[in-house]
């Protein structure tokens, strides 16, 4: 009795051990197709959940909502629940052939926002970084990153984005995921600012993007831009116009 006793103990250790070290390596192919497939979902995809923005010690926490195709990107941050009735966008985003931002509630804000990000900005830089890393898949594969003067892209050891820094212009992000790895949260930083996006839930595929009008690139505008707009403590505080 004993000895069969010792003999099931050994067998399931030999099986618990087994699962423990049982899994093989990737192939190098099977790194790239992972790779790819990673990279392939953040390319269509709708998500939200709460947004936190910071700027020199001043917070502002809302529910978001993002939704991204191949062609145009659009989100919102919204002023009031995601799916109540009394929910608003407090400020949105678009990129597509052009980059806009609009604010009804609080114009100077998306005005500020234009600021950080510049005009120019567009999907093209967005689709150039996917295609950079599609170039360097070997140099991923093998070193985990991708180095380009001021850029630096790495990689999780499952081949997802982990962070992405542009040391000339000052701006970071940095990507944390589920135990199912599913997108958690984002954290990009823009100079003196930063946004954390903490997801409460994507869907991949299938995603529809309203674009936003172009931004009135007028005179006044220009005013605002160069004379002293960086003042969120104005826009934030309660009350303020």
């Amino acid at each position: 009795m004993k000895r069969t006793a010792i003999i099931l103990l050994l067998a399931v250790v030999l099986i618990l051990t087994g699962c423990a070290g049982g899994k093989k390596p990737l192939s190098r192919e099977a790194k790239k197709s992972l790779l790819r497939s990673e990279l392939n979902r953040w390319s269509n995809f709708q998500a939200h959940g709460i947004a936190e923005i910071s700027y020199k010690g001043l917070a502002l926490r809302k529910n978001f909502v993002v939704g991204k195709t191949p062609e145009e990107l659009r989100f919102d941050v919204l002023d009031g629940g995601i799916f109540g009735s009394a929910a608003t966008p407090l400020i949105s985003l678009y990129l597509g052939d052009y980059f806009s931002i609009n604010s009804d509630f609080q114009p100077r804000l998306a005005l500020m926002a234009a600021a950080m990000m510049g005009k120019k900005f567009d999907m093209g830089d967005v689709q150039g970084l996917l295609s950079l890393v599609d170039s360097y898949v070997d140099e991923i594969v093998d070193t985990g990153k991708i180095s380009r003067e001021s850029l630096e892209i790495n990689f999780t050891p499952k081949m997802q984005l982990d962070s992405v820094k542009d040391a000339k212009n000052k701006l970071s992000a940095v990507f944390t995921y589920t135990k199912k790895g599913e997108p958690d949260a984002i954290v990009f930083k823009i100079k003196s600012a930063s946004i954390e996006l903490l997801f409460d839930k994507v869907k991949y595929g299938n995603a529809k993007v309203k674009a936003l009008p172009p931004m009135d690139t007028g005179q006044g505008l220009m005013d605002l831009l160069q004379g002293g707009l960086m003042n969120l403590e104005d826009i934030l505080a309660p009350g303020g116009e």
